[in-house]
């Protein structure tokens, strides 16, 4: 998936449970899905739409989400217009679960300030600071994130110490 954005030059921040993964290198923080904020801008979303429709992602039925679409919503879904609210989805991808989260975890030109730069699957990622990831974590909602917090809150202490995140490897993204 990281290859399949890289080549459509699409800007983004990772965020969420991968960008946890990152800074922790813990199993508290293993991912379910890729969480990506995209850089906002029209030529940027396009980039996306377009990799989104070539590949055939299709938003995730989630009856457990307040905002999930039906069934035949999801099956009818395209990425066009490429705005950041069409865009804003749970999506299945032939590379596994990509979700686009243009304002929930954080707008990329202010998660980009603070990203951590490093090497993963072969390519130059960033990855949101453990301050943003803190900030738009609920474990009043979620027990996945009770048990990411307290190793969230160790590596923004690390991260005061001019550490940097633990690194990302080839290990699935899927729970």
């Amino acid at each position: 998936m990281i290859e399949a954005l890289e080549l459509a030059r699409v800007q983004y921040v990772i965020t969420g449970s991968v960008a946890a993964w990152a800074w922790t290198g813990t199993a508290e923080a293993t991912p379910g899905d890729l969480d990506i904020a995209p850089e906002l801008s029209h030529q940027n979303l396009a980039s996306l739409a377009t990799l989104l429709d070539r590949c055939g992602a299709r938003p995730v039925h989630r009856p457990d989400w307040k905002r999930s679409l039906s069934r035949e919503a999801c099956a009818a879904w395209r990425p066009h217009p490429a705005t950041a609210e069409q865009l804003d989805h749970q999506l299945e991808t032939p590379w596994g679960l990509l979700d686009v989260v243009p304002r929930i975890s954080g707008e990329f030109a202010r998660l980009v300030e603070r990203a951590a730069t490093l090497d993963a699957w072969g390519h130059r990622v960033r990855v949101a600071h453990p301050e943003d990831l803190l900030a738009t974590l609920r474990p009043d909602r979620a027990e996945k994130h009770q048990r990411r917090e307290a190793a969230l809150v160790a590596a923004l202490a690390r991260a005061a110490t001019g550490a940097r995140p633990a690194g990302l490897t080839h290990r699935a993204t899927r729970d």
